[in-house]
């Protein structure tokens, strides 16, 4: 990348793509399921939030495959205030570890949910909480790009 720089004029970004978003007048309570990468949209939107006076309560679910690949869990553990709360939840396999959250929670989520992940897992977890029958907005960039 430096080389590239280095040699060029002009370089040209192009990004990030989708349509989720928060933006500064988003209040209501938000719940994000992120899946292994789907993690940095995750990180995105807290470090957003958290430069405000008061941010929406917000809870991060980070399902991994193993628990040691948590590579920016300490930016989560260490975002203080009492408006976020962080899980990582690790697969068992056959089963997701953000599907299995979503059919064990004994208390439907409110607000809005922000999936976060490849297509795979985005439609495996909206159908968990579909299957949940909670009213809640589920948002995905997934959503706009890999259309069911």
């Amino acid at each position: 990348m430096n080389r590239l720089i280095e040699s060029a004029s002009v370089v040209h970004f192009d990004g990030p793509h989708g349509d989720v978003h928060v933006d500064e007048t988003f209040d209501e309570p938000l719940t994000i399921l992120a899946g292994g990468t789907g993690i940095s949209q995750a990180q995105a939107i807290v470090d957003q939030l958290r430069v405000r006076q008061r941010p929406p309560p917000v809870r991060v679910v980070w399902s991994l495959t193993t628990a040691d690949h948590a590579y920016c869990a300490a930016f989560f553990e260490t975002v203080s205030g009492g408006w976020l709360d962080f899980e990582i939840v690790v697969d068992t396999p056959p089963k997701n570890g953000a599907v299995a959250w979503v059919e064990n929670r004994l208390q439907a989520l409110d607000g809005a949910v922000i999936l976060g992940g490849n297509p795979g897992f985005v439609y495996s977890v909206l159908d968990a909480i579909e299957a949940r029958g909670w009213n809640v907005r589920v948002m995905a960039d997934a959503f706009s790009y890999a259309p069911r």
